[in-house]
């Protein structure tokens, strides 16, 4: 069996500490294997009604430029705390599914490893909610490296 190149590895990110576990995980791989991290955030609705409950007369695209703007801003700090390679790509999706979008996106980026933060939730939450984790492992077609908070 040949070795496995990661040569692209998506980090989804929500900024909690689990995920930012996750993206320095991904990118310590990366400097040992010279993989090109792909830092992605999904803007979702729970963000837009946060910002629409501080700007209540903005007009819905506006939100939505402002919300995807505050995390391309967090996902440049991000990186830039967790001393990632030039080359690594910060991404932002915008959808209602973040799980959908995540998994859109390492399709067509030929993502060969995604790495991703467990919030810890377990039982009937996952099993009636369903995690964006959870939904991740059980539909990526490639390796999904789960972190948990340290």
């Amino acid at each position: 069996m040949p070795p496995v190149t990661n040569r692209n590895i998506l980090v989804a990110l929500d900024f909690a500490d689990a995920s930012l576990q996750a993206l320095k995980a991904a990118i310590d791989w990366a400097k040992r294997t010279g993989a090109v991290v792909h830092a992605v955030h999904v803007v979702d609705g729970a963000e837009m009604v946060e910002l629409s409950s501080r700007q209540p007369r903005a007009d819905p695209e506006q939100l939505r430029a402002d919300a995807e703007r505050v995390a391309r801003h967090s996902l440049a700090d991000a990186l830039a705390s967790a001393q990632a390679p030039t080359d690594a790509r910060a991404i932002v999706l915008t959808s209602s599914r973040a799980a959908d979008a995540l998994l859109r996106y390492a399709t067509g980026a030929q993502i060969d490893l995604i790495a991703i933060g467990r919030h810890g939730r377990n039982g009937l939450a996952d099993i009636f909610l369903g995690s964006t984790a959870q939904q991740i492992v059980s539909r990526a077609a490639c390796p999904v490296l789960t972190m948990r908070a340290s």
